[in-house]
């Protein structure tokens, strides 16, 4: 019998691997593009890690969101910083939903030029924009953009709502939709709560560190013993009387759990000691 003849082998293309971008000294590589070489700035690195939080905590996928995107302010072409679009839609300022401008640490709110009245002023002239956010990564402040007897206004809100997510969600969050922090996001939220609380409520650093703790066990305890979310609050309860109170009376409840499971470091005649605004 005459040898079987062989099948000659086939080999399947490798797909091919991304290439490599080397990141040239004092430039910093782009999140959402991954191709363009930013200069290294402090204001450069607080645009990065939010951008990182809108893609991986939030979920706003990376083709709706657009880096320092020109908008038409009158006669002048600002840039805003990130501007999320709606789902799928040209990168065009009517289809802009969320505006967020970041800032160098040492840049404040009140700032007249460059502070929350710049975000303000970039939101106003994108009609269809209904959410905006200003940071330094220190301070963060989230709108919601409304209309009222025919005027703009800006109701400030405590986070924006994540991909997708409706304004009641956003309102009353999940444990299912809770996202674990990526890159600096956690190390920015725990500077900007301590900072907060050392500058509003009167505390040496040492007692603004300890009430953090305090408000950092409560959290854990919220999310592995609570059936719902107790650790929020709301936008309607962020100002009067009655919201902050109900905001409160919810993590007294949390922390007396916390000193019954944690009596060694908490002691029983401890309470949170911060001021509800009024």
């Amino acid at each position: 019998m005459g040898r079987q003849q062989q099948k000659p082998m086939t080999h399947q293309p490798a797909s091919p691997s991304p290439a490599a971008v080397i990141v040239q000294q004092g430039k910093v590589l782009d999140f959402i593009d991954g191709q363009t070489q930013r200069e290294e700035t402090p204001e450069e690195y607080v645009r990065q890690e939010i951008a990182k939080s809108l893609v991986r905590e939030y979920g706003y996928p990376k083709q709706d969101i657009a880096v320092e995107f020109v908008l038409r302010v009158g006669s002048r072409k600002p840039r805003a910083d990130l501007v999320a679009f709606a789902a799928d839609a040209d990168h065009a300022q009517e289809n802009s939903y969320v505006v967020v401008e970041c800032k160098a640490q040492t840049v404040k709110a009140s700032d007249r030029k460059e502070g929350v009245g710049q975000l303000h002023s970039y939101l106003s002239v994108c009609p269809n924009a209904v959410y905006g956010m200003w940071t330094n990564g220190l301070e963060r402040y989230c709108y919601h953009k409304v209309v009222k007897d025919g005027q703009i206004a800006y109701e400030e809100i405590p986070d924006l709502p994540s991909y997708g997510q409706s304004d009641e969600d956003a309102e009353r969050p999940r444990f299912d939709q809770l996202k674990a922090a990526s890159s600096d996001a956690l190390l920015f939220a725990f500077r900007r709560c301590h900072n907060y609380i050392a500058g509003n409520q009167g505390l040496q650093k040492p007692e603004a560190f300890w009430e953090l703790l305090k408000l950092i066990f409560c959290k854990i305890h919220d999310e592995r013993d609570s059936p719902e979310v107790q650790f929020h609050a709301a936008a309607n309860e962020r100002g009067g009387l009655n919201g902050p109170l109900k905001v409160k009376a919810r993590l007294d409840k949390l922390f007396a759990a916390v000193k019954a499971d944690y009596p060694t470091i908490f002691p029983a005649n401890q309470a949170i000691v911060l001021a509800c605004p009024v």
